[in-house]
């Protein structure tokens, strides 16, 4: 963030978006529980960069309380270990059954 600020053009962009979300999300009670709800689906999607590191950063970002986004971001982190559990496993098993009737 810091690096993109240097560049003036970038810097207002940043800033506008930055604080046009945070109104929004400070006016509305509906739009901070689709926030978390949000946060939480990009912390659960397991793909590189979608972790509680970057579910972090975005409630901060978003002037989340942290009371509200740690659990989240713990949710979404085990709902990413789940994911990738069964799909290991599914993935192990047609392996297995593969080698196994081949």
């Amino acid at each position: 963030m810091i690096y993109f600020g240097r560049i003036k053009i970038l810097k207002k962009i940043i800033d506008w978006a930055t604080e046009k979300a945070t109104k929004k999300i400070a006016e509305s009670d509906k739009l901070k529980k689709a926030t978390l709800l949000g946060v939480y689906l990009f912390v659960a999607i397991p793909l590189p960069g979608t972790g509680a590191w970057m579910g972090s950063l975005i409630a901060n970002f978003l002037d989340l309380e942290p009371k509200k986004a740690v659990p989240v971001i713990v949710l979404g982190v085990f709902t990413a270990g789940v994911v990738m559990l069964g799909l290991t496993a599914a993935a192990n098993g047609g392996i297995n059954y593969l080698f196994n009737h081949a």
